[in-house]
Protein backbone atom coordinates (compact mmCIF):
# COMPACT_ATOMS: atom_id res chain seq x y z
CA UNK A 1 0.00 0.00 0.00
CA UNK A 2 1.61 3.49 -1.11
CA UNK A 3 0.36 6.30 1.03
CA UNK A 4 1.52 10.11 0.82
CA UNK A 5 1.29 13.06 3.26
CA UNK A 6 -1.53 15.80 2.00
CA UNK A 7 -1.78 19.33 2.98
CA UNK A 8 -4.02 20.85 -0.12
CA UNK A 9 -6.45 19.75 -3.09
CA UNK A 10 -3.08 19.96 -5.32
CA UNK A 11 -1.34 17.32 -2.78
CA UNK A 12 -4.10 15.28 -3.28
CA UNK A 13 -4.55 15.46 -7.08
CA UNK A 14 -0.71 14.74 -6.94
CA UNK A 15 -1.41 11.58 -5.11
CA UNK A 16 -3.79 10.00 -7.62
CA UNK A 17 -1.76 10.63 -10.49
CA UNK A 18 1.14 9.17 -9.00
CA UNK A 19 -0.93 6.19 -8.39
CA UNK A 20 -1.15 6.27 -3.98
CA UNK A 21 -3.52 4.25 -2.31
CA UNK A 22 -4.39 6.42 0.37
CA UNK A 23 -3.33 9.84 1.62
CA UNK A 24 -2.91 11.38 5.09
CA UNK A 25 -4.34 15.15 4.57
CA UNK A 26 -3.31 17.20 7.67
CA UNK A 27 -3.75 19.01 9.45
CA UNK A 28 -6.95 18.66 10.59
CA UNK A 29 -7.34 20.55 13.67
CA UNK A 30 -4.58 22.81 15.72
CA UNK A 31 -1.34 20.54 16.97
CA UNK A 32 1.08 20.79 19.43
CA UNK A 33 3.34 19.58 17.00
CA UNK A 34 3.59 21.70 14.50
CA UNK A 35 2.30 24.97 16.52
CA UNK A 36 1.13 28.00 14.15
CA UNK A 37 0.28 25.78 11.34
CA UNK A 38 -3.28 26.24 9.87
CA UNK A 39 -5.47 23.89 10.72
CA UNK A 40 -8.15 22.86 8.05
CA UNK A 41 -11.39 22.54 10.22
CA UNK A 42 -13.74 19.95 9.68
CA UNK A 43 -15.64 21.79 7.24
CA UNK A 44 -12.58 22.04 4.74
CA UNK A 45 -11.21 18.16 5.33
CA UNK A 46 -14.96 16.89 4.36
CA UNK A 47 -14.66 18.94 1.23
CA UNK A 48 -11.31 18.18 0.45
CA UNK A 49 -12.37 14.45 1.09
CA UNK A 50 -14.66 14.76 -1.08
CA UNK A 51 -13.22 15.69 -3.85
CA UNK A 52 -10.33 13.52 -3.56
CA UNK A 53 -9.84 10.31 -6.13
CA UNK A 54 -7.47 8.83 -3.51
CA UNK A 55 -9.07 7.26 0.13
CA UNK A 56 -8.22 9.98 2.97
CA UNK A 57 -7.22 9.27 6.71
CA UNK A 58 -7.10 12.48 8.76
CA UNK A 59 -4.19 13.33 10.56
CA UNK A 60 -2.85 16.18 12.81
CA UNK A 61 -4.54 17.18 16.22
CA UNK A 62 -6.81 14.21 16.73
CA UNK A 63 -7.85 13.38 19.60
CA UNK A 64 -10.31 10.63 21.49
CA UNK A 65 -12.45 13.80 21.88
CA UNK A 66 -12.78 15.54 18.56
CA UNK A 67 -12.03 12.73 16.46
CA UNK A 68 -16.13 12.09 16.61
CA UNK A 69 -16.43 15.26 14.52
CA UNK A 70 -15.10 13.71 11.52
CA UNK A 71 -17.81 11.46 11.53
CA UNK A 72 -19.32 11.70 8.40
CA UNK A 73 -17.04 13.52 6.34
CA UNK A 74 -16.31 10.76 4.07
CA UNK A 75 -12.66 9.92 5.41
CA UNK A 76 -11.21 6.43 5.29
CA UNK A 77 -10.14 7.01 8.81
CA UNK A 78 -7.69 8.56 11.24
CA UNK A 79 -4.46 8.33 12.37
CA UNK A 80 -3.02 9.97 15.64
CA UNK A 81 0.43 10.49 17.06
CA UNK A 82 0.08 12.61 20.41
CA UNK A 83 -3.59 11.05 21.02
CA UNK A 84 -1.24 7.40 21.33
CA UNK A 85 1.69 9.11 23.14
CA UNK A 86 -0.06 10.43 26.28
Amino acid sequence: MLTVAAHDERALAAAYRMGADAALLSPVFPTESHPGASALGVNRFARLVRESRVAVYGLGGITAANARRLVGSGAAGIAAVGAFSR
